[in-house]
């Protein structure tokens, strides 16, 4: 049993989850410890291999190869960065967590979804976040998000926009499953907006006042 609350951020690319957890991290540290994290990534190992899964010249993997490149950063990530945090009562707010793997892997490039879930139920022992929110948005009306962005275009973004539609599908496949964890959010909304209800969110599931 953890102390603190686990919430992640998920959504395909340009729905503006990063913009949401830095709301939500300022809003929420006034009154606790608070930390913001994001996957792949967010500790050493997984940084490491994040830029592996990025940056490396030869990106043409395998959907299951890419999916246990995923799995392995989240490990490291969990054990070093999430799960201590957790036990010493602070929340942890995830940019991207389990639901991302299964949204591209599985929804996006066709890994089987059994087999994609067995790998993380066993590996993970069925650790999941208490609190998932999906930002959801048209797929056109993100990618020309993203291709405003100034960073550059990534891998994800690069894909069709078929691909992304099957990921938003899988996204929302994943909330209808996991009513009592996930909250779909139509990311089209002004960000105070976006925000606001996210909190609204969290003092119903949570019992709090923020």
């Amino acid at each position: 049993m953890y102390k603190g609350k686990f919430i992640t951020i998920e959504g395909c690319e340009g729905t503006g989850k990063s913009t949401q957890i830095k709301l939500l991290e300022n809003s929420l540290k006034k009154e606790i410890n608070v930390k913001s994290t994001r996957e792949p990534g967010g500790s050493i190992g997984a940084e490491k291999i994040r830029k592996l899964i990025f940056n490396s010249e030869n990106q043409d993997w395998s959907p299951i190869t890419e999916a246990l490149l995923h799995i392995s950063a989240r490990s490291d990530h969990l054990e070093n960065i999430i799960k201590p945090n957790l036990k010493k009562g602070t929340w942890v707010i995830c940019d991207r967590f389990r639901d991302s793997t299964t949204a591209y892997q599985s929804y996006g490039n066709n890994l089987k979804l059994d087999v994609l879930e067995i790998i993380q139920d066993s590996i993970f022992n069925k650790f999941n976040a208490d609190l998932t929110i999906i930002l959801d948005m048209n797929v056109n009306k993100f990618l020309k998000r993203v291709k405003k962005r100034k960073s550059g275009i990534k891998k994800y973004e690069k894909m069709s926009v078929d691909f992304h539609n099957k990921v938003r599908k899988g996204f929302l496949k994943i909330a209808q499953k996991n009513k009592k964890r996930c909250v779909v959010i139509n990311a089209e909304m002004n960000k105070i907006e976006i925000k606001e209800k996210i909190i609204n969110i969290i003092n119903k599931k949570f019992k709090t006042n923020f």
